[in-house]
């Protein structure tokens, strides 16, 4: 972790912490049944704005939130969990650039089939042109 930190030169720390997880199936299913879709080549996002609630004060900045889904589809569960380890690495590493036009959103990004057959960039990719379409509504 240091040694990333170190070579980013900025001492800017990269986690994904509990906070900006979805955890519980409430909040996946809220997502599900509220949310906004956008279907890529590897993945579909659904989004959905958070209403400001007493967690507003404890934590003004409203940090995105995010849970990744794998079905059986996917792989076995070594392929599944590599593909959610790398789209979650997706939105850890590059939540600090997109956090202002994610700010206050809950996601969920279901992988396709065909996501165990890509590689970081192309998810990456997918992920930047995705936060670009919530930015323009």
């Amino acid at each position: 972790m240091h040694e990333l930190n170190s070579r980013l030169g900025n001492g800017a720390r990269f986690g994904f912490p509990k906070s900006q997880r979805l955890l519980s199936s409430a909040q996946f299913k809220f997502v599900f049944n509220n949310g906004q879709k956008f279907v890529l080549r590897n993945f579909i996002l659904l989004f959905v704005k958070r209403a400001l609630d007493g967690e507003a004060e404890k934590s003004p900045a409203q940090l995105p939130r995010m849970g990744v889904v794998a079905s059986k589809k996917v792989g076995n569960a070594v392929v599944r969990n590599r593909v959610k380890r790398m789209i979650r690495e997706v939105f850890r590493l590059n939540w600090p650039q997109t956090g202002s036009i994610l700010q206050n959103l809950d996601m969920v990004i279901i992988a396709k089939s065909q996501a165990s057959q890509v590689t970081y960039q192309v998810l990456q990719e997918e992920f930047l042109y995705a936060v670009k379409k919530i930015k323009r509504g």
